[in-house]
């Protein structure tokens, strides 16, 4: 999977690294909310509507990030929806993970 090209041309359709642009822009609603205390993001589909949801009490910067890596996993990952947690589980694939932490990693040093 070539995550540096599919952010260059992320960028280049929505003219922005905004996580929270983009996600409008494809129709992801972004909504800080309580969460457990170890669960850092949700990416969601209800009624064929679709959700990031973060952890409002995260610093504002980690919720950025939160919501680029469920951005990763919404574009990369179909049919994926697991928690965004401190210290993973098992249930969680290790390299869709680190796949999304590229995504959200480049995406966010991305300058425009």
């Amino acid at each position: 999977m070539n995550i540096p090209l599919r952010i260059r041309n992320l960028i280049k359709r929505h003219d922005t690294n905004d996580p929270y642009k983009i996600a409008k822009e494809l129709g992801i609603t972004v909504l800080a909310v309580e969460l457990p205390e170890r669960t850092y993001g949700i990416f969601k589909r209800v009624l064929g509507r679709k959700y990031v949801l973060v952890n409002d009490s995260l610093p504002e910067g980690i919720q950025r990030f939160i919501v680029a890596h469920e951005l990763g996993h919404f574009l990369m990952h179909p049919g994926y929806s697991y928690y965004r947690m401190e210290n993973r589980g098992y249930y969680a694939s290790t390299k869709k993970e680190e796949e999304a932490d590229q995504f959200a990693l480049l995406l966010l040093k991305n300058n425009m």
